[in-house]
């Protein structure tokens, strides 16, 4: 938890195998190496120290060293789902920042961010049917109507999140906010403790608190009347994870585990999610330079109420009663000189049904005006949010390419979309990390004669999670964008 102290502690070792490498007249080896390995000197060739010993002691050495700097890391993200305007479209463009450094005397890794968040969904369609699907615009309605009742809803919104991050090996605590400057701003937070049981078996225990970002009502959150009207949506999903992971060997291993959360949010309908999940993941190759990792998740999940729509009281986010994923998913990660590589692909089958719902589920009165307009009008207003089933094949992507253009600066872009029926999800990240500190000059030898393996999507704590459940599983169709 000290990466300080440990940094001292593979300083001090490699200065002694130095000394041990001059006595044998081996210093020339490891300069022409280090000339060989240097970042930015263009096609790096595939020099590696020759001696265990020495590269063992340096390849640790660099991971000490990137656990115990200072690292300031900034980029630029397009997220986009495709849907109708106004309503279920969704584009966001989020620049984060941040600043992360180890806490001498504490332990651990703290980080502190802030990100700014534009969101844009478009204009709601002037059609009647388009109309209806809005706010409480279907009590005011009339089928030969020339403007809505209220305006439509707001399509841009911009604001900036903040978040603070403690991470140190088997725990990580974060507390932050969804994007100040949108109508409610709450806090976020959530904590993951993985305590080891025996040596191949853990448990990954989490709770949480998060925005539920599936479109500009469940994020941000909607007004009418030109503002003064009510306010419904900005929700967020609480509760916890329970995982538990187990590995035979360095390269099988299997998970599963269950989730349950709450979902509320401002005059939206109380909800509740529950998931329950496994798999099992095998290395089919590991060498030196490259990796591949195949695997199969599997995971069904349920809602206790349809909270997809538009209209005031629900929350604008997918809700299924049942839903049920199975993937087959494949990784490559590898390292060339100065470039890293990792891929991600997965190709599965959802099914998935979702529930008949009122259109005002939170306001009986509402609901009920609305039951006799539709009786005295049959055919021209729907009283009930229809349910749908639907099941097909499913298909993600991801890649992420980084380059060290120099010993202490980085450079990726990182690129995910997924489908599953005529639903699409797309995001593509540019970013850069820049480490605040320079090596020892008597121990530069070591640092640039070893093979250094650079952490994929931007996480210089990577050592502390590694052996963790399997990023494989979770990337594909889990956050919006590439974890720092």
């Amino acid at each position: 938890g000290n990466q300080a102290a440990t940094l001292r502690l593979m300083e001090a070792a490699a200065a002694r195998r130095l000394a041990a490498l001059r006595a044998d007249g081996e210093v020339g080896a490891a300069a022409a190496a280090a000339e060989a390995m240097r970042p930015g000197a263009g096609a790096a060739r595939a020099v590696r120290l020759t001696d265990a010993l020495t590269s063992q002691i340096a390849q640790e050495l660099i991971r000490a060293r990137d656990e115990a700097a200072v690292w300031l890391q900034t980029g630029v993200q397009v997220h986009t789902r495709p849907g109708s305007a106004g309503t279920s479209r969704l584009t966001t463009l989020t620049a984060p920042t941040e600043v992360s450094a180890p806490l001498p005397g504490v332990g651990g890794r703290l980080t502190l961010g802030a990100d700014m968040v534009a969101l844009r969904s478009g204009t709601l369609g002037s059609g009647f049917r388009e109309q209806q699907s809005f706010g409480t615009n279907p009590l005011f309605l009339q089928p030969n109507f020339v403007a809505p009742a209220f305006n439509r809803p707001q399509g841009n919104m911009d604001g900036v999140a903040l978040r603070m991050t403690w991470l140190r090996e088997n725990m990580r605590a974060e507390i932050g906010s969804t994007p100040l400057g949108f109508h409610r701003p709450t806090f976020t937070g959530m904590l993951e403790v993985v305590p080891r049981i025996t040596e191949g078996l853990r448990l990954r225990l989490t709770a949480e608190r998060t925005p539920e970002t599936s479109s500009m009502l469940s994020y941000a959150g909607y007004t009418q009347s030109s503002g003064t009207g009510p306010f419904w949506g900005a929700v967020t999903r609480t509760g916890g994870r329970v995982t538990l992971e187990y590995s035979t060997s360095d390269r099988l291993g299997f998970y599963g585990g269950g989730a349950a959360h709450a979902l509320r949010g401002t005059n939206v309908v109380d909800n509740t999610r529950w998931e329950v999940f496994g798999g099992v993941y095998y290395a089919v190759m590991r060498q030196p330079g490259q990796q591949v990792t195949v695997g199969v998740d599997l995971r069904h999940t349920g809602h206790s109420r349809n909270a997809g729509g538009f209209t005031f009281g629900h929350g604008g986010y997918f809700s299924p009663a049942r839903s049920f994923v199975g993937s087959l998913q494949g990784e490559y990660r590898a390292q060339w000189g100065d470039w890293t590589f990792r891929g991600i692909g997965a190709v599965g089958w959802q099914s998935f049904r979702t529930a008949l719902a009122p259109v005002f589920p939170t306001n009986r009165g509402y609901q009920a005006a609305l039951e006799a307009q539709a009786a005295a009008s049959p055919g021209v207003f729907d009283k009930h949010i229809g349910g749908q089933r639907s099941s097909g094949p499913t298909g993600s992507i991801f890649a992420n390419l980084e380059y060290a253009m120099t010993p202490n600066l980085r450079l990726g872009a990182a690129a995910r979309y997924e489908r599953v029926g005529n639903f699409s999800d797309t995001a593509g990240f540019f970013y850069l990390r820049y480490r605040l500190d320079r090596p020892r000059a008597d121990l530069e030898p070591l640092f640039a004669g070893a093979p250094t393996v650079y952490p994929n999507v931007n996480d210089p704590m990577v050592s502390s999670y590694r052996a963790g459940a399997p990023e494989l599983v979770r990337m594909p169709s889990g956050a919006a964008r590439p974890v720092w």
